[in-house]
């Protein structure tokens, strides 16, 4: 509490730098779970249903309305255990090779 310099402009201080596993640098610069959210959904749902796939990549408005296309890609992943399998795999690979480790 002592040492705690007073909060302003001038003494702010930058955040530490990422480490571990983290989510790439979009086009500006930042850290945008949104992206890989859908695309990890994207590419499981392709695995599966090549329009849900679609539908899921051309969301423009993931956030408000990703609930509709994770309820479709669950009944599309219950039609077999094999379904289910090869969906998962195909999300945990996109993420496997998207996801960044920085040390």
């Amino acid at each position: 509490f002592f040492n705690t310099p007073p909060k302003n402009e001038n003494t702010a201080m930058p955040p530490p730098p990422a480490a571990g596993v983290v989510f790439p640098l979009d086009d500006q610069g930042k850290r945008s779970t949104t992206s890989i959210n859908q695309g990890a959904f994207a590419a499981a749902a392709k695995a599966i249903d090549p329009k849900l796939a679609a539908s899921v990549t051309e969301e423009k408005k993931w956030r408000g309305k990703y609930t509709k296309h994770i309820g479709a890609h669950v009944e599309a992943g219950l039609k077999t255990p094999e379904a289910a399998i090869k969906s998962a795999q195909a999300g945990l690979d996109y993420l496997h090779t998207t996801m960044q480790c920085v040390r």
